[in-house]
């Protein structure tokens, strides 16, 4: 019998968003809970580590979004067809989260000079020199590890997706990095996906 998943985050993509679309490709029924900082306050104390997303899995809430994915990619056959399979994907996501971090220091950053100043060296140094990587990856393996949709991949694409949100790429970046795009469509071109895309609804982050 499959376990009852819910998913607990705030109403926003966010650190959860990976989660609801590997839940959403793999086809798998899960409880979306969103919830309000209000909401949060209350229930902060009974989670594990005091932060979100968490997912109860048969009722027992594990944290941590990462890991939790890597958990659902082996639950779901996304994981890849062997070890070294597996482990292309998780040096894969890693990358990704070293990039995540990078960006949400911008996201956190308030004074709008120094915004201006990090927002500068991650369209000059930072983005050419990771998307470039990532491009010659994906164009060699067709995907992120191989010629098949995995965990990682849905991770990249909801990356991309943010970064795009907040029109900080440029208008180029299709033109640039079109084996990048092409996973990001192609992931969410799925049936289930694009439909899920159609009726969530619009957040800033």
């Amino acid at each position: 019998m499959a376990p009852a998943y819910k998913l607990i985050y705030f109403p926003v993509r966010g650190r959860a968003e990976h989660l609801r679309l590997m839940f959403v490709y793999a086809k798998v029924a899960y409880e979306d809970v969103k919830i309000s900082k209000e909401e949060w306050e209350k229930l902060k104390p009974s989670t594990p580590w005091g932060q979100l997303p968490v997912l109860e899995i048969d009722g027992v809430m594990v944290e941590q979004s990462i890991p939790l994915a890597r958990y659902l990619a082996k639950q779901f056959k996304l994981d890849g067809k062997d070890d070294l399979e597996r482990l292309q994907a998780d040096v894969f996501v890693a990358h990704l989260d070293d990039l995540k971090n990078q960006f949400g220091t911008l996201l956190r950053e308030q004074d709008p000079d120094k915004k201006k100043e990090i927002l500068k060296n991650l369209q000059k140094d930072v983005f050419p020199a990771f998307f470039e990587k990532l491009e010659k990856r994906v164009a060699k393996n067709g995907f992120s590890v191989s010629n098949s949709i995995l965990w990682s991949d849905i991770l990249l694409s909801a990356l991309l997706e943010a970064l795009m949100i907040k029109n900080i790429l440029g208008d180029d970046f299709a033109t640039k990095y079109p084996n990048l795009v092409r996973v990001k469509d192609t992931v969410f071109n799925t049936p289930d996906v694009k439909a899920y895309l159609a009726k969530r609804p619009h957040t800033e982050i």
